[in-house]
């Protein structure tokens, strides 16, 4: 791989090879490059709305990497700032490399893992202690923890139900703000290792759940108030992306939610691993950091929080 001067404006970070008669480059888009972006999420991920929530709330130029190849652009991805990692009492600033796509034409080549470890890198720059990266398949944790800095880090327990039991006892849920359920997230992860969403972040998030017909929640129960993602998928689907509670019993505050959003065709349930052996918990996301982190964090039975991937 060899630097060419042409494409390598001061700060541009642009990197260019050969692959057989056509030239590739890896650089940042420029300012008005915003339209070709958009066509690559649109190409890959389809939902205009989620496309123009994205760019509208998240897209700088600056904190995105693209790559060309015979003058077109063929992949993108993105970083940006999302809040901290929190580990007892320590805080290290966090981004998190989001819609890496390549367009069909263009797979196999290995785009995807050139903008992921140049995201890293660029969020290294400005000081980010660490980077999480959401795979969209289980198959990439193995395809990018061998190619990139990324190490299997977040974990899941996810549940799927065809009908959510009825039960009685909890308050409906009732709608919040973001700035509302950034204070109950941050009650309800107390003592977990996490991702501590800033508020642009769970703004964002909030957006999302609108787009597909949810909102974010809190049911009061009998030992205090839980919070909740919800979204409502095109299929019929009832997606609860995060569901944080203060008793570690969920099943009546569940059915509060169904009563909310009733005749899903299906409920998908995330909440927090546990740390005993669980079939329900798989591994969620990854992390590449600037510092080490504590040696507890090493141990199998330890399940940091990611939460919300905006997926």
């Amino acid at each position: 791989m060899k630097v060419d001067p042409e494409c390598c404006r001061p700060g541009s970070g642009a990197v260019s090879w050969s692959m057989g008669l056509m030239q590739t480059v890896l650089r940042r888009p420029h300012a008005d490059e915003s339209p070709a972006m958009r066509h690559i999420w649109e190409t890959v991920f389809g939902g205009s709305e989620e496309k123009e929530a994205f760019f509208c709330h998240y897209y700088d130029p600056k904190l995105c990497c693209a790559v060309m190849h015979g003058g077109r652009f063929a992949a993108a991805g993105h970083c940006f700032p999302v809040g901290g990692l929190v580990c007892g009492e320590q805080f290290f600033s966090c981004s998190m490399i989001y819609a890496v796509a390549t367009v069909p034409e263009q797979r196999g080549r290995g785009y995807g893992t050139a903008i992921v470890n140049n995201l890293i890198n660029t969020a290294n720059s400005t000081a980010d202690c660490a980077v999480v990266l959401c795979p969209a398949e289980d198959s990439l944790f193995e395809y990018y923890g061998v190619r990139t800095k990324m190490r299997d880090f977040f974990y899941v327990k996810e549940r799927k139900f065809d009908i959510i039991p009825q039960g009685a006892g909890e308050a409906e849920p009732a709608e919040i703000t973001a700035e509302q359920y950034k204070r109950l997230r941050t009650d309800l992860l107390s003592g977990v290792v996490h991702i501590d969403m800033d508020i642009h972040a769970l703004s964002y998030q909030s957006l999302l759940c609108g787009i597909f017909g949810g909102c974010l929640v809190k049911i009061e129960t009998r030992d205090g108030t839980a919070c909740a993602a919800i979204e409502r998928q095109p299929d019929g689907a009832v997606w609860i992306k995060e569901l944080l509670t203060p008793g570690g019993c969920d099943l009546p505050i569940l059915s509060s939610i169904a009563r909310m959003f009733p005749g899903a065709a299906e409920y998908v349930v995330r909440t927090p691993a546990p740390r005993s052996p669980d079939a329900s918990v798989r591994r969620f996301g990854m992390l590449a950091a600037t510092f080490d982190t504590p040696d507890i964090l090493d141990s199998a039975a330890f399940k940091p929080w990611l939460g919300l991937a905006f997926d």
